[in-house]
């Protein structure tokens, strides 16, 4: 998925804020007139279901390294994010 870039710029935050809020609304505008819905950011935060097997190696691996499963998974998709890109 594409997702839309707003730019905005200033020379005080003050200026700064204005002009993001600017580019939200025209953004928004945007969205309604091309009838679009608009999109919304990533959080960042991603809940699978996998099989019982995976998840089992994924906490022996997790406590094997010292680290949380979290950090694991990301590391995973990290070194083979060429697969989504396919």
């Amino acid at each position: 998925m594409n997702k839309n870039t707003i730019t905005y710029e200033g020379k005080t935050v003050v200026e700064l804020k204005a002009d993001f809020e600017s580019g939200i609304d025209l953004y928004l505008e945007s969205c309604i007139d091309r009838a679009v819905k608009h999109q919304k950011p990533f959080s960042g935060s991603l809940n699978i279901k996998i099989p019982l097997e995976i998840h089992s190696q994924l906490v022996l691996k997790a406590q094997m390294s010292v680290r949380s499963i979290n950090a694991v998974i990301k590391d995973l998709l990290i070194s083979h994010k060429d697969l989504l890109n396919s």
